[in-house]
């Protein structure tokens, strides 16, 4: 089962950032980013799932992409 990128946490928080154009939310932003950053370690390091791993990147690389494609210059 696939869900939309749309339902992804990251991508709703970057989908808000964008859309109140408050560059002093990234911050607030990037703090559940680093839990997806442990979360991606742990798949790996501790669960040996690779699999795990790869999902959870591809999520964050979507939203770093949409930032990256629509975010505020900071």
């Amino acid at each position: 089962m696939q869900f939309p990128i749309e339902c992804s946490v990251p991508w709703m928080l970057v989908d808000h950032m964008i859309d109140s154009q408050n560059a002093g939310l990234l911050e607030s932003v990037l703090i559940p980013f680093d839990i997806y950053n442990d979360s991606a370690q742990h798949a790996l390091v501790v669960l040996k799932q690779r699999f795990l791993y790869d999902e959870i990147e591809a999520e964050m690389n979507s939203a770093h992409g949409r930032q990256r494609a629509e975010g505020p210059s900071l």
